[in-house]
Parts: C-alpha cells; sequence; structure tokens
C-alpha cells in the first residue's frame, strides 16, 4: 500500500505555490509499491512550490488524496493513458514520467522548463536516463555533454512535451492499444511537423525498479496476470504503418534505433 505520508510530503511542498511554472509533472503509475518508490525520490529532490499530477492505469487506490490524482480508464491502452496525462497537464506543457523512472537532482522541472524556453524549436526533450532504454542516445554521456542534444527519436521513459506539439500532432495514436512502440509512432510525427527532439544531457533519471531494469509495469502485469500486455502486436501495427515512411526514416543513424526500426532502416536503404 502506498505511503499516505509520502504523498502528503510531496503536497506540501506544492499546496500553496504561487510560481506558475511552463509546464507540469505527471506521472503515470499503476503499482503502489512502484509510486512509493518515485514519491521518495522525488521527496529527496524535489521541484520547488510544485506538486506533481498522478494518472493511475485503473482507479484511484482509496488511501489517497484525491487532489492531484486521476484514474484512466480501463481496459488499459498506455497510447490512451498518456493522451490523459496530456489532458491533466493542459494548458501547461507536460514534464511525463513512468513511474519507475526517478528524479536524482533537485529542480528537475525548473532545469527543464528553462531548456524547453531557450530552445522553442524543440517539441520534445528527454531528460538522460541512468539505467537501460532503447535508444542509446538517451543514455547518460552517450552523446557528449552539451545541455541539449539533436536526436532522431527517442523513448518515453520520462520526458517533456509541450502542449502546442499535441495540438499539432494530434497526441499518441490510440490504435496503439497494447505496450510499447506508440512513444516512437508519437515523436515519429512530432519530428514530421518540422518539430525537433533532443536530449538534456545533464538533467538525469534513474531507470528501474528492484529486479526491474526497464518496463516495470509491463513485467509486473506479464507476472501477475501471465498475459502479454500488447507487446507484439503494436510492434506489428508500428511496422505496418512506418515501413514505407522514406521521407521520415532514410536519414537515420541505426545506432539511435530500436531493434525494429533497424529493420525498417535496412529494407528503405538496402
Amino acid at each position: 500500500m502506498l505511503c499516505e505520508k509520502t504523498v502528503r510530503n510531496c503536497a506540501a511542498r506544492g499546496k500553496t505555490a504561487e510560481k506558475q511554472m511552463s509546464a507540469r509533472t505527471v506521472v503515470l503509475t499503476k503499482y503502489p509499491q512502484v509510486l512509493e518508490a518515485w514519491c521518495h525520490a522525488y521527496n529527496q529532490h524535489p521541484d520547488r512550490e510544485h506538486f506533481p499530477l498522478f494518472v493511475h492505469d485503473g482507479p484511484v487506490p482509496d488511501d489517497l488524496p484525491t487532489i492531484n490524482h486521476f484514474a484512466a480508464p480501463l481496459p488499459f491502452i498506455a497510447a490512451r493513458d498518456m493522451n490523459l496525462c496530456f489532458k491533466v497537464a493542459y494548458p501547461h506543457d507536460c514534464l511525463f514520467y513512468n513511474d519507475d523512472a526517478c528524479v536524482t537532482q533537485a529542480g528537475t522541472l525548473e532545469a527543464m522548463c528553462a531548456l524547453a524556453d531557450a530552445n522553442p524549436n524543440y517539441g520534445i526533450i528527454f531528460p538522460a536516463v541512468d539505467g537501460e532504454v532503447g535508444f542509446g542516445g538517451q543514455k547518460v554521456g552517450a552523446l557528449g555533454n552539451a545541455p541539449l542534444i539533436e536526436l532522431n527519436c527517442g523513448a518515453f521513459v520520462a520526458a517533456y512535451v509541450r502542449q502546442k506539439v499535441v495540438g499539432t500532432v494530434g497526441g499518441w495514436d490510440e490504435r496503439f492499444d497494447g505496450y510499447g512502440w506508440d512513444d516512437i509512432d508519437f515523436a515519429l510525427r512530432v519530428r514530421m511537423q518540422g518539430w525537433k527532439i533532443g536530449v538534456a544531457s545533464q538533467i538525469v533519471v534513474k531507470h528501474g525498479f528492484e529486479q526491474f531494469a526497464s518496463g516495470t509495469t509491463y513485467a509486473l502485469t506479464a507476472r501477475d496476470t501471465g498475459k502479454d500486455i500488447g507487446l507484439a502486436r503494436t510492434a506489428g501495427l508500428f511496422h505496418n504503418k512506418w515501413k514505407h515512411a522514406t521521407e521520415v526514416l532514410h536519414d537515420y543513424s541505426p545506432a539511435y534505433l530500436g531493434s525494429m526500426l533497424a529493420e525498417i532502416h535496412k529494407e528503405i536503404n538496402g
């Protein structure tokens, strides 16, 4: 069960906030023990005068205060949950976290907002990842130490997304009705609209929970239910949607790509 004291400590930091940030922190969560760990890390490295918002995959637990907690509709559709994250952050930009992507430094929201304000042509900015992530360019130190490094694409371990981007691109494609590849699809569509995508090399999140190096919710759901929550299906949807999109994929460096994108890249370039 989630420790209510931890949540209240988070809330106390933001209840009387007067400063208006250009973004809101939104955490997508399902398992109380994972959220507990996220809140503990946040309490160690808080944002000044700011209380995160929490979108729960399913009903909000009874022991939580209802303010700032939102129930995602069932059945689970990750893309739909993500669009709800954008909605609860509106009209602000959204600094999104998976609940197994924990802050490691104070003032993360402020730093991401400042970087976004200084680089208005970037539609998505990913914090650097300490731990496992599908795109190598997002790892801490992988591409150098410049404050902002442009990427071809990226995985949504954590991400700063402008509301202008959501309004233009239309959010995540909810035809991806399981787990995986919906985030890559969204990032590619953002790039098609002329926005840049990058990684903030000096703003770091720690990815993983207990024995899980990544994909904690996916792994716990598979363990608890014995069911795959759609990875194979969404991979097929992605491949069929993008296999002919040469105008987007022809200039991609394979070093940045996951295995599915690498296969498409190979098909396009022979």
